[in-house]
């Protein structure tokens, strides 16, 4: 009786201190997510704010990024984004950001998956963050959840729709 006993609370101590580790990580990540989905929100604001222009906005969350380094290389990307940003604007009113995925890749790319709503049209918007090594020093990446260490390396909207039920039905296992 006695080493069933024993058994048991070992038994339970591993599973709590399993459970605390998984939740700790969780917990770490969901405050990673939202310290990157600020800087997300940010350039939301500031697409939606007359008083700023979609490139402030698009320079405002690529930061640092190598996109933006190149002086040359900058300019034809944010132009490029400004130039489809207008085109998007054109389509419809009212948008309305929703954030509705949130995946890490690895322990250094995070993916932030949007829902821009109109009163006509559902517009996909995707961004990607890296942790250069460069920028981790010692610290683990999900340690270091400034988000001026993280880069935003990607963006881009679609309307592929159909698409989001298909990566949300193969995460259901369906």
């Amino acid at each position: 009786m006695k080493n069933q006993c024993i058994s048991v609370m070992l038994a339970f101590g591993i599973v709590m201190g399993v459970s605390q580790q998984i939740f700790a990580q969780n917990s770490t990540e969901l405050e990673l997510y939202q310290t990157l989905g600020s800087r997300v929100d940010k350039f939301f604001r500031m697409l939606d704010d007359p008083k700023s222009t979609p490139k402030e906005a698009y320079l405002s969350l690529l930061g640092d990024s190598p996109l933006v380094k190149n002086n040359q290389t900058a300019q034809t990307v944010v132009g490029n984004l400004v130039t489809r940003t207008g085109e998007l604007r054109a389509v419809g009113q009212v948008w309305i950001p929703e954030r509705f995925d949130a995946q890490m890749l690895g322990k250094d790319i995070v993916v932030l998956r949007y829902l821009y709503k109109s009163d006509t049209i559902p517009v996909v918007w995707y961004f990607t963050f890296y942790h250069p090594q460069s920028k981790a020093g010692t610290e683990t990446t999900l340690g270091s959840s400034t988000a001026a260490a993280w880069l935003c390396i990607s963006t881009r909207f679609d309307t592929n729709l159909e698409l989001l039920l298909n990566n949300n039905a193969e995460r259901k296992g369906f």
